[in-house]
C-alpha cells in the first residue's frame, strides 16, 4: 500500500495536519511518515500567463514609442484561444517539491486539502492541471482546524467530483477577470497615457468611493424647520413634513424635494394659531407589541463591518487576526465564508459549545444564563441550504478554558496586536451566545395629535416587555457600540383614548441643519459591495442580488485601490476614512458606465453561480461576455484623451518593480547628468536609476547614455563593453531588488 499525498495551501496547516495524520519527518517542502506524504502550496504557486506569452505586445515600456502603442492597441481586446498555466517564479521551488512527490510511483491517492471556497479548490486544481495529475483525488472538508476536526475530516474524505461545478464556475471566473483586466486597463491606459487599472470587482468599488465623495462634494447644506407642542399632560409631539392634504397651505419655494418647509414665517404662525387655541384631540393612539429578532451568526463580512463599526479595525486587519485566531489559536471556525447559518450536525453541539464559553470567567454568568433558558435554535440560525462551502463562524471546543489575555501574535504580521486578537475573538464569542438568545420584545406605542388646520403631529414610544438578547449585550456592554444603548422613544405617554381632549403647554418652532453623508469606512464600502446587486420589485421592495467580491477578497480589493493610488485613507478620531484621489475620480470619469457598474457585476456574480449550479455553462457565459468586452473595447478606442491624466512630466517607460510611470530628473551626483525615477515612491517603491551610478563609472569607465538608459529600462538588463582592466569585455547589468526592511540597498546587479 503506498503513500496518501496531502497538498494544503499553506505551511502552517500543512504543519497541523501532519502532525494529527503522524507524518513527522520533516523533510525540504514536506512532511512524510505513516503512509502518508504532507506538503502545500505558497499563495498561487500557478496562475494565467501575461499577455506576451500569447503573442500579445509585451507590457513593460508600451509608452516607448507610437508604433508599439498602436500595435498595443490594435490587438484589443485580449482574447485567448485558450489559457495557458505558469509557474509563479518566486515559489518555483516549492512547486518543485509538489511536482517531485506527485509524479512518484508509490502515491495512492491526493487528497486536496486546500482551502474549502471556491478560490481554494481552484487552486489546487491548477497545480494538478500544470502537472497533468492523473491520479485519483479526494476533498479533505473541515471547518476548523482542531485535531478533532482534522481526525474527522481524514476519515471522512468526499469525491472531488463533488466539487467539479464549483472549479468549473471559478475557473470562467478567472478567465473573464483576465479578459476584462487586461483588455480594459490596457485600452484606458494606452487611450490616455496613463497606467490605469481596471477590475470586475475593483472598478465598481472604486466607483462607490467616488459617487459618495461627489455626494458630499456637491452637498449645499440648507435649514428647514419643524414644530414641537409639549402637552401638560406630560409628553411630547412633533410635526415635520408636509403631508399630500396641506400641500396647497405652502407654496412651491417653501418646500424642498422631501417637503420639508423651508420658511420659519410660515411654522412660525402655524405655532402661534396652535398656542393660543391652547387644544388638540387624539386622532389615534396605535399600539402594538413588536420583536427585534437576535442578530444572526457572523459571515466574514458582518464581522469586518463590527470590528470596523466598534473598534476602528481595517477589513483587512479583522480578518487578519480572524485567520490568526484560526489558523494559529484554532479557537474559531475557518473566517473566508458567506454563510450565516449552522447545518444540523453542528446544531447539536451548540449547547456544549456554550458550555465550553462558559468556562471563560467573563462570560460564565452570561453563558450559563442562556442555557438554563435553553438555547433558541431556528431558522435564523439553523438552515442546511444556505451553507455551501463553509457554515458561519463559531468558536471552536478549543475555547474551553481558553485564556484570551495569553493570545499572542505570528511574525510578520502587521498591524496585529494582542489586543486586536481579544476583540475579534469577543466579538465571535458575543455573536454565538447573542444568536441562540431570545428576540427583545416591546410595545410601541404611537400616538396623533390633530390641531388646528389639520396639522397632525405624533409622537412614538417604545417600553420594553423583554430584553432578550439586548440582556446578554448589556451584560458585557465593553463590546457594545454607544449606540446599542441609545433609545431615541425614552420618553413615556400616559395611558390615551381616540377623541381624548389634550392641552397645549406651548408650541415652537425649530430650525434643523441637512447634513451630508460620511465618507466610506472599510465597514460602510463593505455594506455597500454586499448590497451592489439590489434591484427594486414592483412593488417597491427591495430584492437581494448578489453582491461584489467574495467574502474572503473583498478586503483585497479595497487594499488594492488604496495602493494604486486611487484612493487614500483619511483618518479621523478611530475610524479612518476613504478618499478618492484626483487619479481615482478621473478613472471613473473616464471608464464606461458598464465597466464601473456594481449592478452590472453583480449579476456576472449570479451567472457565475447559475455555473456551479449547472443553470447554465461556461460555453454561454464566455460569448456573451466576449461579446461585451468587444463593445466596451471599441468605447474607449473611439473616446477622446482626458485631460485628467495629462501630467507636467513626460513619461520615460514603466518601472521595473511596480510597473507605474517612469520619470527623468537631473543626476544625483551631476547635476547635468540624467536619472530615472518610479512615479509611485509616494507608495513606497524606492527604485531609481542615475546614469552616472558609479557602477558605471567602474566597469565601463563613463556614465550611462540616455538611449541606453532607456533600453535599460525597457529591457530589465544591458550588455555594456567594459574598458576596465581585469574584467571581460563585457559586462551585462540587471535590475534586482534586494530588501531588508524597508531600506533598498542596491538596485543594479552585475553578472
Amino acid at each position: 500500500m503506498g503513500y496518501k499525498l496531502c497538498i494544503t495551501e499553506k505551511p502552517s496547516v500543512a504543519g497541523d495536519i501532519a502532525r494529527v495524520v503522524g507524518a513527522n519527518a520533516k523533510h525540504k517542502g514536506y512532511y512524510e511518515g505513516n503512509g502518508y506524504l504532507v506538503t502545500y502550496a505558497i499563495g498561487h504557486l500557478v496562475s494565467f500567463a501575461e499577455p506576451e506569452a500569447y503573442g500579445y505586445v509585451r507590457w513593460h515600456n508600451v509608452f516607448s514609442s507610437t508604433d508599439v502603442m498602436k500595435k498595443a492597441f490594435d490587438e484589443l481586446p485580449l482574447l485567448p484561444s485558450s489559457f495557458k498555466l505558469v509557474v509563479n517564479e518566486s515559489t518555483r521551488h516549492q512547486f518543485n517539491v509538489i511536482k517531485s512527490l506527485m509524479t512518484r510511483s508509490d502515491i495512492d491517492y491526493v487528497v486536496d486539502c486546500g482551502d474549502m471556497g471556491p478560490e481554494g479548490h481552484v487552486l489546487q486544481q491548477m497545480i494538478r492541471d500544470k502537472l497533468n495529475c492523473k491520479l485519483p483525488v479526494k476533498r479533505f472538508c473541515a471547518t476548523s482546524l482542531t485535531d478533532a476536526a482534522i481526525q474527522s475530516a481524514m476519515v471522512n474524505l468526499r469525491s472531488i467530483s463533488e466539487f467539479r461545478k464549483i472549479v468549473e464556475g471559478q475557473y470562467c471566473k478567472k478567465k473573464a477577470d483576465w479578459i476584462l483586466g487586461m483588455s480594459a486597463s490596457r485600452a484606458m491606459s494606452l487611450r490616455h497615457r496613463k497606467h490605469i487599472a481596471v477590475g470586475r470587482v475593483m472598478s465598481p468599488t472604486l466607483y462607490f468611493i467616488v459617487k459618495r465623495h461627489l455626494e458630499i462634494f456637491n452637498f449645499k447644506e440648507s435649514n428647514y424647520f419643524i414644530m414641537k407642542a409639549m402637552l401638560k399632560e406630560g409628553f411630547c409631539v412633533s410635526w415635520s413634513n408636509v403631508s399630500n392634504d396641506l400641500i396647497n397651505l405652502f407654496a412651491e419655494s417653501e418646500l424642498d424635494s422631501e417637503n420639508r418647509v423651508l420658511s420659519k414665517s410660515k411654522l412660525t404662525s402655524v405655532a402661534d394659531k396652535i398656542r393660543d387655541a391652547g387644544i388638540g384631540k387624539i386622532l389615534d393612539v396605535v399600539k402594538k407589541r413588536k420583536k427585534t429578532n437576535c442578530p444572526q451568526l457572523y459571515d466574514t463580512t458582518d464581522l469586518q463591518k463590527d470590528a470596523n463599526r466598534i473598534y476602528g479595525y481595517s477589513a483587512t486587519l479583522t480578518l487578519s487576526a480572524a485567520q490568526s485566531l484560526y489558523e494559529t489559536h484554532k479557537v474559531i471556525s475557518y473566517p473566508r465564508t458567506d454563510s450565516k447559518y449552522i447545518t444540523d450536525d453542528l446544531a447539536e453541539l451548540m449547547e456544549s459549545r456554550v458550555s465550553e464559553i462558559a468556562t471563560i470567567p467573563k462570560y460564565s454568568t452570561t453563558a450559563n444564563a442562556l442555557l438554563s433558558k435553553g438555547l433558541i435554535v431556528n431558522k435564523r440560525v439553523l438552515d442546511n441550504s444556505k451553507v455551501t462551502d463553509h457554515h458561519a463562524i463559531i468558536p471552536t471546543e478549543n475555547i474551553c478554558n481558553f485564556v484570551p489575555n495569553n493570545l499572542h501574535i505570528e511574525k510578520n504580521k502587521t498591524g496585529l496586536t494582542g489586543e486586536v486578537l481579544a476583540n475579534v475573538l469577543a466579538l465571535v464569542l458575543l455573536r454565538t451566545l447573542v444568536a441562540f438568545s431570545s428576540p427583545y420584545v416591546y410595545d410601541n406605542t404611537v400616538v396623533d395629535v390633530e390641531f388646528n388646520d389639520g396639522f397632525v403631529f405624533s409622537v412614538t414610544t417604545n417600553s420594553t416587555i423583554s430584553l432578550g438578547w439586548k440582556d446578554t449585550v448589556k451584560q458585557l456592554s465593553e463590546l457594545a457600540d454607544d449606540e446599542d444603548d441609545f433609545d431615541p422613544f425614552a420618553q413615556s405617554v400616559p395611558e390615551l383614548v381616540k377623541g381624548q381632549i389634550v392641552t397645549v403647554a406651548d408650541c415652537v418652532v425649530e430650525s434643523k441643519k441637512t447634513s451630508p453623508p460620511k465618507l466610506h469606512t472599510d465597514g460602510t464600502l463593505l455594506t455597500a459591495m454586499q448590497n451592489a446587486g439590489s434591484v427594486l420589485g414592483a412593488d417597491g421592495a427591495i430584492l437581494k442580488g448578489k453582491g461584489i467580491g467574495t467574502q474572503a477578497s473583498q478586503d483585497e480589493i479595497i487594499n488594492k485601490i488604496i495602493k494604486s493610488g486611487a484612493a487614500e485613507y483619511v483618518n479621523k478620531g478611530k475610524f479612518n476614512y476613504i478618499k478618492p484621489t484626483d487619479y481615482g475620480i478621473g478613472i471613473i470619469r473616464e471608464l464606461p458606465e458598464e465597466l464601473r457598474s456594481p449592478k452590472i457585476t453583480a449579476d456576472w456574480e449570479l451567472m457565475f453561480d447559475k455555473i456551479v449550479s449547472g443553470e447554465s455553462d461556461e460555453h454561454k457565459f464566455m460569448e456573451a461576455f466576449e461579446d461585451f468586452i468587444l463593445r466596451q473595447i471599441e468605447y474607449i478606442k473611439n473616446s477622446e484623451p482626458s485631460t485628467a491624466f495629462i501630467k507636467d512630466k513626460e513619461v520615460f517607460g514603466s518601472c521595473p518593480w511596480c510597473s507605474t510611470d517612469v520619470y527623468e530628473s537631473a543626476g544625483k551626483n551631476n547635476k547635468a547628468a540624467i536619472a530615472y525615477y518610479c512615479s509611485g515612491y509616494k507608495s513606497g517603491c524606492s527604485w531609481k536609476l542615475n546614469c552616472d551610478d558609479n557602477v558605471f563609472n567602474v566597469f565601463i569607465g563613463r556614465k550611462l547614455k540616455k538611449q541606453e538608459a532607456l533600453h535599460f529600462i525597457e529591457n530589465g538588463q544591458i550588455d555594456l563593453v567594459c574598458n576596465n582592466k581585469g574584467y571581460k569585455s563585457k559586462k551585462t547589468f540587471e535590475f534586482v531588488k534586494k530588501v531588508s526592511g524597508n531600506k533598498t540597498f542596491c538596485n543594479i546587479m552585475v553578472s
